[in-house]
């Protein structure tokens, strides 16, 4: 992702944080905190923004709600327009 933003010369990058939660063995869920999600966005982008990715719009988003699935919902999505 990184080199097709550079390649592209990318214009904007859309980054949507996401949150997670776990089912617990007595069947309660452990669910992130709402802020989790822009928090998880915004790490993404002052990495690309500390590898010298500075010229595009970014757009960050955070989905408020959550997934169960432990790690594997815990992620961000990124999109980059050229």
């Amino acid at each position: 992702m990184l080199k097709y933003a550079r390649e592209v010369n990318a214009s904007k990058i859309e980054i949507t944080g996401l949150r997670g939660a776990t089912q617990l063995d007595d069947g309660s869920l452990l669910i992130e905190h709402d802020y989790i999600a822009e928090k998880r966005a915004n790490q993404i982008a002052d990495l690309l923004k500390g590898v010298g990715v500075t010229r595009p719009r970014y757009v960050i988003n955070a989905n408020k709600n959550y997934e169960i699935g432990d790690w594997k919902v815990r992620r961000v999505t990124v999109v980059v327009s050229p």
